[in-house]
């Protein structure tokens, strides 16, 4: 049970962003206390709905579901077209867990007629797989330019991931044909966030359809806005609405109940604490691909919906790593 339900959350986080708008043009010791108000209370909660997607709590996460999340295009696609779905939940910077968990999915089925849904730091999972990309190929072509354009900054990745993305991806691929990545992951990829109805009440949508590459990036900063973090905002605008995570209202988006669910803490004993600090060191977050990569051959069973898509190359699966 829940010390504070999801409107009251943002209700609170509401009151502090509005103080300070009043204050946005001076630095005050005041302003710099209600910007440790604002981590503290996003970084709870960011924890506390984490626990949500437990298998014991399922069924009320599925209702609430029902609930919050607005009809959407996407969901309404012929079967015949995607046969099945992947759901990545949030988590925050252990989303190099997502990333091994994928990297097993890629090598192992064909994940043409899958379709993806994620919140969050899952977000990379889906977009990496609808698209196709290669993981270690994108590894080694991205993960240095990224650390070499965070070592660039004063604050490091905090407040630049949006800027540190877009200067870095984008070339990326453009050099690899996916000019108009859009065009691929529209209608294929569903991404969940928070929105603030009114600019006070909140409710869960979902973005699936696309008409430009940065709309896909507005789409992905709106579902993985951490207060703060990745940019210097306390919300994500979209389309003249803001936005905040969409972990705080459905932390793992599912289409029906044969959604194929994949979180970080249901098979490892990461510290979901550890999800809020980021870690430049590529061994660490490469050890974090490895153990999801590892966690994702050790349980077989929990794939059987995709075995009709396994790859008939497919061997026994190991570590990477």
């Amino acid at each position: 049970m829940k010390i504070f339900p999801y409107k009251y959350q943002l209700i609170l986080l509401q009151f502090y962003h509005k103080k300070l708008i009043r204050r946005r043009h001076i630095l005050t010791f005041s302003k710099l206390r209600t910007y440790k108000k604002v981590l503290f209370l996003f970084c709870f909660f960011f924890i506390q709905n984490a626990y949500a997607t437990d298998d014991d709590d399922c069924k009320t996460n599925h209702d609430r579901r029902l609930l919050l999340s607005p009809s959407s295009e996407a969901t309404s696609l012929p079967e015949d077209i995607f046969g099945e779905s992947i759901s990545f939940s949030s988590s925050g910077f252990h989303f190099f867990y997502h990333l091994g968990v994928a990297r097993f999915l890629q090598e192992n089925y064909d994940l043409s007629r899958v379709r993806f849904l994620a919140t969050s730091g899952g977000c990379l999972a889906a977009m990496m797989l609808a698209l196709d990309l290669p993981f270690q190929e994108t590894w080694d072509a991205c993960y240095p330019k990224v650390y070499e354009a965070a070592q660039k900054r004063l604050t490091g990745p905090l407040f630049n991931l949006v800027e540190i993305g877009k200067e870095v991806f984008f070339p990326y691929l453009e050099s690899v044909r996916k000019k108009d990545f859009y065009k691929t992951v529209s209608g294929r990829v569903i991404l969940s966030s928070t929105v603030m109805e009114w600019g006070f009440f909140p409710r869960n949508t979902r973005f699936s359809h696309w008409h430009s590459n940065d709309g896909v990036i507005d789409s992905m900063t709106a579902t993985s806005q951490i207060p703060f973090f990745i940019n210097k905002s306390l919300f994500c605008s979209v389309n003249g609405k803001w936005h905040i995570d969409g972990a705080l209202t459905d932390n793992q988006p599912i289409i029906d109940e044969n959604t194929v669910r994949v979180f970080p803490y249901m098979w490892s004993n990461l510290w979901r604490i550890g999800g809020l600090r980021p870690r430049l060191h590529e061994e660490d977050n490469l050890k974090l691909v490895a153990q999801g990569y590892k966690d994702a051959a050790a349980n077989p069973k929990h794939w059987d919906r995709l075995e009709k898509y396994r790859k008939p190359s497919a061997q026994q699966v190991r570590s990477p790593l």
